[in-house]
């Protein structure tokens, strides 16, 4: 569904990913995992659209996509949930909803929406700002499903949350997956991360460093030492 090759991309003067060749099957769980730095972010904004790759290709589809703009990107069909949520925080809940509906030009399924996560039933009229950081997360998966995508990106999804709400919003993730929804997921909380996914990328200082399997990286040697504290 998704194929990245020999990707390079610049901030400025400085590289930030080095000939990073990446690939996402249709139905699969692909975690990217590495430090703070390691180019996680710069990875997905590019995919998205906020950065221009100065090498390489990023395929959707069997379609180029590097280089279009996020309005465009987001119209074939790739949602993302920023790592800081990005919600509009004194719009509603419903009024956030529908504002993740606007590439399609129609309103979202509430009621699938409100199925998956009951609690933004009971505040559509909250506003955003007003919730907890847990509910704002939910808030901010459901606003990227209201586009009807056919490939999540998370990045972060856990950051900052108890470790109640982590449970939650990973237990959201895999019941999306088992619907059908492909998901690419930067996460920093290693162990959930892989236990979620099927397979798994090591990006360090913005190049794939190990790839395989999520069992296969959970037994590896350096990920124990470096990421699991084994």
């Amino acid at each position: 569904m998704l194929a990245i090759d020999s990707l390079d991309v610049f901030h400025g003067r400085l590289q930030v990913l080095w000939d990073l060749s990446l690939r996402v099957e249709s139905g699969e769980i692909v975690t990217v995992i590495g430090p703070n730095g390691a180019g996680k972010t710069t990875l997905v904004e590019t995919v998205m659209g906020l950065n221009r790759p100065a090498r390489g290709s990023v395929r959707f589809q069997g379609e180029e996509i590097g280089g279009l703009r996020p309005n465009a990107v987001v119209s074939r069909g790739i949602s993302i949930v920023a790592e800081k949520r990005e919600l509009f925080p004194r719009m509603t809940v419903r009024e956030n909803l529908a504002l993740g509906a606007y590439s399609r030009d129609a309103p979202p399924d509430f009621a699938a929406i409100f199925d998956l996560f009951p609690v933004l039933a009971e505040r559509q009229g909250q506003l955003a700002g007003t919730m907890s950081g847990g509910e704002q997360q939910m808030l901010a998966i459901a606003r990227a499903l209201a586009a009807s995508p056919r490939l999540l990106i998370l990045d972060e999804p856990s950051l900052g949350l108890s470790p109640l709400f982590v449970a939650n919003v990973l237990e959201s993730i895999a019941a999306l997956n088992r619907g059908g929804l492909t998901i690419l997921l930067l996460e920093q909380n290693v162990l959930s991360a892989l236990e979620v996914s099927d397979r798994a990328y090591v990006l360090e200082n913005g190049r794939v460093a190990l790839e395989g399997p999520s069992e296969d990286l959970l037994n590896d040697p350096m990920v124990q030492a470096s990421y699991l504290g084994v």
